[in-house]
């Protein structure tokens, strides 16, 4: 064509995709084929391997789509069976001037009888084994040696019907019945002497016998044998073996390597060992694919995981990775330009190849090459823009497929490809032309639009689609839109930045700086499509929102602003920053830290009290980050801090060398995590915010490195109010280290960082209760009781056994002098002496009055007193004192006395401030009272408590449970006779102090008891008091039971001898009464009362406790003083009833008239009379009656009426 680029030639041989198995004779596919330096390297491993004393002919060729593998192999494989060297000049002339070895190798192999028989293998059939076998029938019939395939048909048809014979009798018999008359043995005669006709016959019966089968001729056969026998056979046509591809091999596994049955993964490990010990009869085999095998493998189960890597590893791997360079190479050799024609346009166009000139240089697009290579690439990829030709092979990797790849684009003449550009500057009459990387987004589009949804490449695809709706009417837009997300695909930010001066170099051979400006602000202030980030300045493309985003971030700022500070917002970003002096850490076996913590000028100029500051925060130290948005505000923060700091030791101040606004950042980012929670559901609005909240994320990130990262020279470090040389982060931490040795003292070396910490795990809280509770026991155990192997031993030696605070710790351990702790390694226990120093003083100034365990913790842990005591170990060295104590100290939570064990101290090191301690000075006169009221109240004594006054007032609270209810109630004793005495008031004081469980122990035992029972000292008045008090309470219910008794005897005969019981006083009632009224049945408590006396023995108290709950309804232990007269009433009235019963005249008459009497006889032959009137049915008793007789007509003979009169006896026995 006669146009203005007829410079521009497209090379043949890239017009069409390679099929192996199509092109296999198509001679121009071979002499058009463009070499390169990878390609001759391919073809260099693989024609080398023809030797005949080659072992590695089992090889896998690996490469992404796009460059050009099975074109490679297709002209390796004319080069293995041709002999034509014409055919071959442009790759032999390439091959001379890059590897004249190869050269002088390839000529004596075309030179020489030697070649190959191709073998391609097709398609992607489940079985591998039937693909081998057909791609070797196909490349035989091809050849036209149909004679040497092994006529195998036979030999598997045979093996089918022995199988039937042996496994499937049944089968075999229908199949014999389908061919009578001829026999089954006659039949497979025919077969082995390869009888045509009997295998037609086979083939045909074989579906009705196998339920629609298709009999599969090549079941069973040894591929790799009939492979190596085609291999021998056909030497007499001329070949020395054969070379078999599978072309598309990626394609099988993609589909079928988890239904690869472990038969055929054998067949291919075997197949590539007998190719590696093939020899002169040679047989090879290439597997193309674009990946490694063991990329494929990830989700297969083990078995077949294990068969593929064994196949992996029998091949030698040959990746195909061109070095770009080369493709570049490739890629001008298509594009070929005819010299005369390309120089004057070149002339013509100098500015602009100047202009493309210097953004290679400036974008270092090819910066690995020499500055004339670079330009060879510019000149010989034209027209391709040198952005395009960067982007080009590597989009080519990212996504080409054998439709679509880099060689196609440049080669066909469809849309939008080269061909189809060039054509389209030529219609419009362009004197200059550059294909920009929009096109390439065009070209590769379709590729896009296949991909998985959930991949990055989709997603930008869906985005740019969304953008294109709403710019489509503006070119330019358009083709920004397009190109910045080719950049952010390929991701070579190194290289290929999406700055709007990217997007200027790449467009202003058609557009003006300013257009392109325009359009970029278009897109991102009015059209709301792309983001400028602020971090970086990169151009990020966004989805075209209905929702006016940015109002609604101008909103949220506004709010923001009412309830956050920009210091406040700093310190929320930087919330979980802790800095370690780590030198130190190690060095003393402990964890310490500094908060890292913002402070604005203003806010630092303010403070006047650095300790008091230092104080709200629960760290080591203070790491203070600057807040300068000024100039003047980094002077006035160095000025305060060296005139104001030089006593602050525990603080590091860090100013920036340079003033940076944050403040409109923080407020954003703040405006926008908020906004991210209101609208979570809404993806759009979710998807855009999080664009520029990534941006505002790492512009707080960059921020803060500032601060944090000395190396980068953007702050100033100072400590005492001096600059500190900090120049990395290492001497951070060494700094940080120097402030610990200096503040910290007086710190115990501890071994051991599980316990040597402020906050600990559950686990390692309950392992040191364990040790507390050894160590608080009266009598230490051996290793006190702990399992050496254990948590709890570890924390034992390190706490205990290494400070020298325990002796002896394995057999019978003790607390260690003084002496011993500080003469044994001075230097280390020095400090450990102190603490328990520290804490003995605490206990003995409590002596005088209680004190809280605050203040203790503050000498401990504050920093000021140089000892920063870790409260991970505190309990254990309180518990040490503890038991040095015993029996002296009392515990109090609040104003109440709790038990010293394992667990208030755990309780205690959480919250001293709601513990506190006295310790008890005893004279002999306090020893010898308790001891004798502990021996009052002895047996209620819990041995796991031990023996301290505090397990006394318990035990005299057991003793006062265990008393009856009457006893613990009463105010007043029984004496008889209605009359009773008052208790006294200082025993009802006594028993009222026993009543209250929340007494303080203390307080019970030497201040209130005292006091009530009016005693100066605690003599043995005292004690004597308290154990009258003890008896009489205890003694009480058994005076009620005889006072009763007595009146009992009063009330039956109130003439009856003193000595007489009251056994015997109701014998003589019961003798004296009828036989009539004995056999009555009076009701309820009257025929109860008057049943026990009538078998009354010789127990008083028996009968008295018998008779008391039936009548009264309460046990005598819970009676009180009203239930006594209630009794004693009721008793009498009884009595009273049953005796005017028995001295009514009637009585003697009363059973001839109206009256009932019910004689039985007992097992032991006693006759029982009882007798009772005859009364007036009420309504209820009649319904009664309906209901027994009912049921006794209802069962009508299902029982015998000598049954039905035995249950209404035995019924009316109960109720006599």
């Amino acid at each position: 064509m006669s146009n203005t680029f007829d410079f521009i030639k497209i090379e043949p041989g890239f017009q069409k995709s390679v099929n192996l198995a199509y092109d296999l004779s198509d001679d121009s596919k071979v002499s058009d084929f463009i070499p390169s330096k990878a390609a001759v390297d391919v073809i260099e491993k693989l024609v080398l391997s023809t030797h005949p004393t080659s072992t590695q002919r089992a090889h896998i060729l690996i490469g992404p789509y796009g460059k050009g593998k099975s074109h490679v192999i297709l002209v390796l494989l004319s080069l293995l069976r041709e002999k034509d060297q014409s055919q071959f000049n442009k790759l032999l002339a390439f091959i001379k001037s890059y590897n004249p070895e190869l050269f002088n190798y390839v000529n004596v192999y075309l030179n020489s009888e030697q070649k190959l028989l191709p073998v391609v293998v097709q398609g992607s059939n489940n079985s591998l084994a039937q693909s081998f076998l057909n791609a070797i029938q196909i490349a035989l019939r091809d050849a036209e040696f149909q004679e040497l395939m092994p006529d195998t048909h036979f030999e598997s048809a045979v093996k089918h019907i022995k199988n039937w014979q042996e496994k499937f009798p049944e089968t075999a018999k229908k199949f014999e019945e389908q061919i009578e008359p001829e026999s089954l043995d006659s039949f497979v005669l025919r077969l082995k002497q390869f009888d045509n006709e009997a295998y037609e016959t086979f083939v045909k019966l074989y579906p009705i016998l196998s339920s629609g089968g298709v009999f599969n001729p090549f079941g069973g056969v040894d591929v790799v044998e009939l492979y190596e026998n085609v291999a021998s056979s056909i030497a007499i046509k001329g070949y020395n073996g054969i070379f078999l591809v599978y072309d598309e091999f990626s394609k099988y596994l993609e589909s079928n390597i988890g239904d690869t049955s472990v038969s055929d993964i054998k067949m291919l490990q075997d197949f590539a060992e007998k190719c590696n010990r093939s020899g002169k009869t040679q047989l090879h085999l290439l597997l193309i694919a674009h990946k490694d095998i063991e990329n494929y493998i990830d989700r297969l189960p083990k078995n077949k995981v294990d068969g593929w890597r064994g196949v992996s590893e029998r091949f030698t791997h040959i990746e195909m990775q061109s070095n770009y360079d080369q493709i570049y190479d490739v890629i001008g050799q298509a594009i070929y330009k005819v010299p005369d024609g390309y120089k004057k346009y070149c002339d013509k166009n100098e500015e602009l190849f100047n202009a493309l000139s210097k953004i290679v240089k400036e974008q270092h697009l090819f910066s690995d090459l020499s500055e004339e290579q670079q330009d060879h690439i510019l000149l010989s990829c034209y027209p391709l823009h040198p952005l395009t030709a960067y982007i080009l092979p590597r989009l080519s990797e990212l996504v080409a497929q054998n439709e679509r790849t880099l060689f196609t684009f440049i080669s066909d003449s469809g849309k939008n490809t080269l061909s189809f550009l060039i054509k389209q500057a030529v219609e419009t009459g362009q004197e200059s032309f550059l294909v920009s990387p929009d096109a390439l987004y065009d070209y590769f589009e379709p590729l896009f639009k296949k991909e998985v949804y959930t991949s990055e490449i989709y997603k930008y695809y869906s985005l740019v689609n969304s953008i294109l709706v709403k710019v489509k009417e503006d070119e330019l837009q358009c083709k920004i839109v397009k190109t910045l997300a080719l950049i952010y695909l390929i991701g070579r930010f190194e290289v290929i930045e999406p700055l709007l001066h990217t997007i200027i170099e790449t467009f202003n051979y058609k557009y003006s700086s300013k257009t392109i400006t325009n359009a970029v602000e278009t897109l991102e202030n009015k059209k709301f499509v792309i983001y400028a980030r602020k971090s970086n300045g990169y151009l990020r493309l966004k989805s075209p929102s209905t929702s006016n985003v940015q109002l609604s971030i101008e909103k949220a700022i506004a709010k923001v602003k009412t309830h956050s500070l920009c210091q406040g917002i700093l310190q929320e970003y930087a919330s979980d920053l802790y800095l370690y002096p780590t030198a130190y850490n190690e060095e003393q076996e402990i964890i310490r830290y500094f908060d890292f913590r913002f402070i604005s000028a203003s806010d630092l100029t303010d403070v006047t009290n650095w300790e008091s500051k230092l104080s709200l925060s629960n760290a080591d130290g203070v790491v203070y980050a600057v807040i300068a948005q000024k100039p003047d505000e980094i002077k006035q923060a160095k000025q305060y801090i060296t005139e104001h700091t030089s006593a602050v030791q525990r603080a590091v101040f860090i100013t920036p060398k340079k003033h940076f606004y944050i403040e409109d950042i923080a407020y954003k980012y703040k405006a926008i995590s908020e906004l991210l929670t209101e609208y979570k559901d809404d993806e759009a609005m979710v998807t855009e915010l999080e664009i520029i909240f990534d941006d505002l994320d790492e512009v707080l990130n960059t921020y803060l490195e500032s601060y944090l990262r000395p190396e980068n020279g953007l702050s100033s470090f100072y400590l005492c109010g001096t600059k500190k040389k900090v120049l990395r982060k290492s001497h951070l931490a060494n700094l940080l280290s120097d402030i610990c040795r200096n503040v910290f003292k007086k710190t115990p070396r501890i071994n051991n960082e599980t316990i040597n910490k402020n906050i600990l795990p559950t686990t390692t809280i309950n392992s040191r209760n364990r040790v507390v509770k050894g160590i608080l026991a009266t009598n230490f155990n051996p290793m006190l009781g702990l399992n050496s192997s254990s948590q709890d031993g570890a924390i034992a030696r390190s706490v205990l056994c290494e400070t020298h605070i325990l002796e002896n710790f394995s057999e019978s351990p003790r607390i260690a002098s003084d002496t011993d702790i500080q003469e044994k390694n001075k230097d280390v226990n020095e400090n450990v002496f102190n603490v328990l120093t520290v804490i003995r003083r605490f206990f003995k100034d409590s002596s005088k009055k209680s004190k809280c365990f605050s203040e203790l913790y503050d000498e401990l842990t504050n920093p000021n007193e140089e000892i920063g005591l870790k409260k991970g170990v505190i309990p254990i060295f309180i518990a040490v004192v503890m038991h040095e104590m015993q029996g002296e100290v009392t515990l109090f939570e609040g104003d109440k006395e709790i038990e010293i064990n394992e667990l208030a101290l755990s309780a205690l090191n959480e919250k001293p401030e709601h513990f506190s301690v006295r310790v008890e000075k005893w004279s002999n006169e306090k020893i010898k009272y308790i001891d004798e009221l502990s021996s009052l109240f002895k047996e209620f004594f819990n041995d796991r408590e031990g023996n301290s006054y505090s397990s006394l007032a318990k035990a005299m609270q057991r003793w006062f449970i265990s008393l009856p209810k009457y006893s613990r109630e009463t105010k007043e004793y029984y004496e008889g006779n209605m009359k009773y005495t008052l208790i006294s008031k200082c025993s009802l004081q006594f028993i009222s102090l026993l009543k209250d469980f929340s007494i303080n122990p203390y307080d019970l035992l030497f201040v209130k008891t005292p006091v009530i029972y009016e005693c100066d000292d605690f003599g043995k008045g005292l004690i004597e008091t308290i154990a009258r008090t003890k008896v009489r309470y205890e003694n009480s219910l058994n005076t009620l039971k005889n006072s009763l008794i007595n009146d009992l005897i009063k009330c039956f005969d109130s003439n009856a001898h003193p000595q007489a019981s009251l056994c015997s006083v109701i014998k003589d009632w019961t003798d004296s009464l009828s036989s009539n009224t004995k056999n009555h049945v009076f009701d309820s408590s009257l025929k109860i009362f008057l049943d026990k006396c009538l078998s009354i023995e010789n127990n008083d108290l028996a009968f008295l406790e018998e008779i008391a709950k039936p009548i009264s309804g309460l046990r005598l232990e819970d009676w009180s003083n009203h239930t006594i007269s209630s009794f004693l009433k009721t008793v009498s009235d009884i009595k009273e009833s049953i005796d005017n019963f028995n001295n009514t005249k009637e009585s003697e008459h009363l059973y001839e008239l109206n009256t009932y009497s019910l004689v039985t006889v007992d097992n032991n032959g006693n006759k029982q009379i009882r007798n009772f009137s005859k009364i007036e049915y009420s309504e209820f008793g009649k319904m009664l009656k309906r209901e027994i007789l009912n049921s006794i007509d209802e069962m009508g003979e299902s029982i015998s009426d000598a049954e039905k009169r035995q249950v209404l006896i035995e019924a009316l026995e109960s109720l006599c």
